[in-house]
């Protein structure tokens, strides 16, 4: 995660203020399940 938050703030380049990169880029909160989980959501929302 680190090369990650690394190299956003290396793009963004002090073009816009972000709240501290250690809150603000996290992993996913379901580990491997969060695409399926968020994809369940959606549908849900949708029925």
């Amino acid at each position: 995660m680190s090369l990650v938050r690394k190299s956003f703030a290396a793009q963004l380049s002090d073009y816009l203020a972000v709240p501290n990169l250690d809150d603000y880029l996290v992993r996913a909160g379901n580990g491997d399940d969060a695409g399926i989980l968020g994809s369940f959501y959606l549908a849900k929302t949708l029925v």
